[in-house]
């Protein structure tokens, strides 16, 4: 059964921010819908896309067993628009491939075809229907050191793995959070840690959303290496021309989610919902350069003006860093920047078929590794002495509210109007789909890693667990 899982801050900072959007909030579309039929066939084959993709990864990214992905994550999921009783799963180890095949709910004769591919150091890619490889050649990601978090001398002791017990114990007659990894840090060292069964340290993990935030974090590191001004108009070649509005859209809009371009969200009752006409969510399922399908959006907002979550703007973000870097790609300068700075030498950055990476989703990490990404916040962009973001990007970027929505900073979001009631207002946190967060607590010293997949009522559950857990570790 598909169940419409609805992240708690976003559903409720959408909520609260909801008498600064103009009448048309909702996006209109230029073109005459398809038939209802061509609506349905695209809902069905979008989503037989997005789950090979999403299974592909697991097993050749996570290392996971293909029928626990499958029965843990894809029929949980809420984009699971088809039967998997009638869908072929073909995995190729050699080749390192995942197809899905379906009959065509137009024409039961003919077949939905979905194929996903992996490369070492990349991730999968989904492929267009037919194509056995990727158009372009990626060079080989280089390999790096990894740096060990320290661990405390009281790391588990015996008050915190009682809260960790409960943590991971579900609770009869509540819905399912399926968390499958907590880490904690104090003082930039390990005082919690546990796993699900079937995870552990080595596992990488998807963060849904909370890729936003690195995505943050690397262009921090770009603006460090240029000395760009985020307060002024972007350089992405497309909006240049003197009469284009969208000339006036800065790099802090787009940090702020206030970019103002359009890009259709529909709800999940609306009939375009993940059909090809779902833009937002169209960067995951269809095979297409992103770069291209961002940068040619129009303008719906003045920039700044109105908060309105979209990958546009992560996207619009990354284009510029692309743009500028020319000779160097996006993922080779994060892993000089960032990771290999930080040891996170298993964060995956899954790419479009033309290498432009899927931060706004497709990130793949070790907690460990998301852990390191929220100390490098934390510590205000510096590691052992050396600074790898501007000074004052964490409080002056990520985590200064906007002025569009003060529950939202530089691709974080905030706690300033206490989404997490257990936590002090200057807590932030990536957040990612299925309730992933990384919470970084400035005035506590401590940053918080949870994976896993909630159904509902996480906010709850999760608040409960915090409050115990500050109490133990002080």
């Amino acid at each position: 059964m598909k169940r419409v899982l609805i992240l708690f801050v976003a559903l409720w900072c959408f909520t609260s921010a909801s008498s600064a959007q103009p009448a048309s909030r909702k996006g209109s579309l230029s073109l005459a819908l398809p038939d209802a039929a061509d609506l349905q066939e695209q809902r069905y084959q979008n989503s037989i896309r997005l789950s090979t993709k999403l299974l592909c990864s697991g097993v050749f990214v996570s290392g996971r067993d293909p029928s626990r992905v499958i029965e843990d994550d894809l029929y949980w999921s809420e984009h699971y628009f088809f039967d998997w009783e009638t869908t072929a799963t073909e995995i190729d180890q050699a080749n390192k491939t995942v197809r899905l095949r379906a009959p065509s709910t137009s024409n039961p004769s003919s077949e939905i075809r979905a194929t996903a591919i992996f490369q070492e150091g990349y991730g999968c890619t989904l492929l267009p229907e037919q194509a056995t490889r990727l158009p372009i050649e990626r060079e080989k990601r280089k390999s790096f050191a990894k740096r060990a978090l320290a661990e405390s001398r009281d790391a588990n002791r015996p008050s915190v793995e009682a809260v960790l017990d409960r943590a991971f114990t579900e609770t009869p007659g509540k819905p399912l959070q399926r968390t499958r990894a907590i880490l904690v840090l104090k003082g930039g060292e390990i005082i919690a840690e546990r796993y699900a069964d079937g995870f552990d340290k080595a596992t990488p993990m998807l963060g849904w959303s909370m890729g936003k935030s690195v995505a943050a974090i690397v262009f921090g590191a770009y603006a460090k290496k240029t000395g760009l001004d985020i307060d002024k108009p972007t350089s992405i070649n497309e909006w240049q021309r003197a009469t284009d509005t969208r000339s006036a859209i800065t790099p802090r809009h787009l940090l702020n989610m206030a970019g103002g371009l359009r890009f259709h969200n529909p709800g999940t009752n609306d009939n375009t919902y993940y059909t090809d006409l779902h833009d937002h969510e169209s960067v995951y399922f269809r095979p297409q350069n992103i770069e291209q399908l961002v940068v040619h959006q129009p303008l719906k907002y003045r920039p700044g003006r109105f908060f309105s979550y979209r990958n546009t703007n992560t996207l619009g973000l990354l284009a510029l860093v692309r743009q500028s870097l020319l000779a160097q790609n996006v993922i080779s300068f994060a892993d000089e920047a960032v990771f290999e700075k930080i040891g996170a030498d298993t964060m995956t950055l899954e790419t479009d078929l033309y290498g432009n990476p899927i931060m706004t989703g497709f990130v793949y990490g070790t907690p460990r590794d998301w852990a390191k990404l929220g100390l490098l916040v934390l510590n205000d962009g510096k590691i052992e002495g050396e600074r790898i973001l501007p000074r004052g990007w964490r409080d002056d970027v990520l985590m200064k509210p906007s002025k569009a929505f003060d529950g939202y900073g530089g691709q974080l979001w905030l706690n300033r109007r206490q989404g997490f009631k257990s936590l002090p207002k200057d807590a932030g946190y990536f957040l990612g789909w299925g309730s992933q967060v990384v919470i970084i607590i400035p005035s506590m010293d401590l940053v918080i890693v949870r994976m896993g997949l909630s159904d509902d009522d996480f906010v709850s559950y999760f608040d409960s667990v915090l409050s115990q857990l500050l109490d133990v570790i002080g």
